[in-house]
């Protein structure tokens, strides 16, 4: 527990030590810690156009793009291969006119 406080609370700032300590539950820490990369999204991108266009002029390999030459692991797009038929649709629909009914009941 006190390496995730040191990458959390000390290290990134993600969150405060009171957060941390009280209120913080199991699933946003396993949530933070998957998702940790994100935290200097910003800062990483910076870096990585200001390396790419100060350094493509001297290489001999020609890339494409910025992603080709300094490739981040956020930006890794998941890509699902799936397809939704007609017939998951139609009982989506249902169930969610069931759940609006319920709903509507209670309130």
């Amino acid at each position: 527990m006190h390496e995730y406080c040191k990458y959390l609370v000390i290290q990134f700032h993600i969150v405060s030590y009171e957060y941390f300590c009280d209120c913080l539950q199991d699933y946003e820490l396993t949530w933070m810690l998957q998702n940790m990369n994100y935290a200097y999204k910003e800062e990483w991108e910076q870096t990585r156009y200001k390396l790419y266009y100060t350094i493509a002029p001297y290489t001999k390999k020609h890339y494409n793009s910025v992603n080709d030459f300094f490739p981040l692991n956020t930006d890794i797009k998941e890509e699902h291969d799936y397809e939704i038929s007609d017939n998951q649709i139609e009982s989506l629909k249902e169930k969610a006119k069931r759940i609006e009914v319920i709903l509507n009941k209670e309130g």
